[in-house]
């Protein structure tokens, strides 16, 4: 395979971050670059080409070698203290590894450890974010909420070694099934109870960290195998301390679950982070977008609108008392919206409690494992040989659902309405049109028959 500039392919087998040697050619031109100075890794291990072409002479080649890898990657099975047993997860910053820590008598110990992209490890900014979610991260003790256990570097890498959450996101989770409403309703009350941990987060003196999360998101929202529920990754949150909530920062977080005051720059507090849990509560129980369009600047503008149309309109049967619970959360202006995520959280356990079917840990236990037993064994299986080989690549569990995640069915939703709308009004043109040439021939013979008759005849 010859890539061509702005061309993106996955590289099976390929380690995560020193890339191979790749050969782009041009008309009868060929240069050959290694993949660390050429290409850049983007969401779901795909490859896209960044550096332009040269201009060289026809049939001459230049090779850049492979440099050696020093980073955490495929074939790289020790970081300080813990042994990499495989990848699981990854996003724009940073991987996710499941590790083990062998300690003293026998001591061993399941660990995630998150490792910043070694192409980010050098920019201070990024650096010190990710130093400071390690420090947040540490001051937040709830059951809902992953646990950090320490910040350590080694190689001159810092790494964050966190609570192990043997389970999938609420992405992955609605991609395989259609949750029901109780089901929705317990888990985003779960991440509500979560996130009022982190906002009433306090500092060592006791004053309020007045936190906010800006990242609240179905990637965000772990179920775990056991059927409890973790909220991740405070990256990109807002400590505002001391600071007025005038201040304003820029745009962090995903646009498609933002609030509107955060899309329009305007100051933000804990209530934003309840509108975006309300998103992913519209989302996660009509699997339906909201306001996720084609591109972003799009999707900016639908999210400052604001326009949300009723659930019930949507997904045929959708409980009223539940409906009540999206439409305040998801409130323009945020007086409107609940106060507090605890607010929240009693209106979705209320609900739960009423549903013909209560739901409980055990019964969302039942559905994951049945749901995904294929990743259970797949976990288990790396589990059980703890030791990793010492040639080839890191197992890696990021990509064996990428398949299922829900944004494709959404749009294929969304793009099956927009066809039946348009076949429906085709329909109608038609019916239309039918019905004004059945008109004009049963009236056209009538008025040339008036037209040709004699007057005395017409008179009578």
């Amino acid at each position: 395979w010859i890539p061509s500039l702005g061309s993106s392919r996955s590289w099976p087998g390929s380690c995560s971050f020193c890339r191979p040697t790749c050969c782009l050619q041009r008309g009868g031109d060929q240069v050959q670059l290694s993949g660390s100075q050429a290409l850049e890794r983007g969401l779901g291990g795909k490859i896209r080409l960044l550096r332009p072409i040269g201009s060289v002479s026809s049939g001459e080649t230049t090779r850049v070698e492979e440099p050696t890898c020093t980073a955490v990657c495929g074939r790289q099975r020790k970081l300080g203290r813990y042994d990499l047993i495989f990848r699981f997860a990854g996003g724009g910053m940073a991987d996710l590894y499941a590790a083990q820590l062998v300690g003293a008598n026998g001591f061993q110990r399941i660990v995630a450890i998150k490792v910043l992209h070694d192409h980010l490890a050098g920019a201070s900014k990024l650096r010190q974010m990710f130093i400071d979610e390690a420090r947040l991260c540490s001051r937040i003790a709830h059951p809902n909420v992953v646990q950090v256990y320490e910040l350590e570097q080694a190689d001159d890498r810092h790494f964050i070694v966190m609570e192990y959450v043997a389970g999938e996101n609420l992405r992955r989770l609605v991609g395989r099934t259609r949750p029901s409403f109780a089901c929705c309703a317990r888990i985003i009350g779960e991440a509500a109870a979560a996130l009022h941990a982190a906002h009433e987060t306090h500092d060592d003196q006791g004053q309020p960290l007045r936190l906010v999360h800006c990242d609240v998101s179905p990637e965000n929202i772990l179920v775990s195998y056991d059927g409890v529920t973790k909220l991740i990754d405070f990256g990109v949150a807002q400590v505002y301390g001391g600071q007025p909530f005038t201040h304003v920062n820029p745009l962090k977080g995903k646009l498609a679950y933002m609030a509107p005051e955060q899309a329009a720059s305007q100051p933000v507090d804990r209530r934003a982070d309840i509108f975006a849990l309300g998103i992913v509560l519209y989302e996660t129980s009509t699997r339906s977008s909201l306001f996720r369009r084609k591109t972003p600047a799009a999707t900016l503008r639908a999210v400052v609108r604001c326009e949300v149309p009723p659930p019930s309109e949507r997904v045929r049967g959708y409980p009223e008392q539940l409906e009540r619970i999206v439409l305040r959360a998801l409130q323009r202006d945020p007086d409107d919206r609940y106060q507090t995520a605890r607010a929240l959280q009693h209106e979705l356990e209320a609900f739960v409690r009423s549903a013909a079917h209560p739901v409980t840990a055990s019964t969302i236990q039942a559905m994951m494992t049945e749901l995904f037993a294929d990743r259970i064994e797949q976990r288990r299986a790396w589990l059980r040989r703890l030791e990793a080989p010492s040639e080839g690549d890191l197992p890696d569990l990021g990509g064996l659902t990428d398949q299922w995640a829900p944004p494709l069915l959404w749009r294929l939703q969304h793009r099956w309405q927009r066809l039946s709308a348009i076949a429906a009004g085709l329909l109608v043109a038609l019916a239309t049109l039918l019905g004004l040439i059945l008109h004009w021939e049963t009236s056209a013979p009538l008025a040339a028959q008036a037209r040709t008759a004699p007057l005395g005849a017409q008179v009578e």
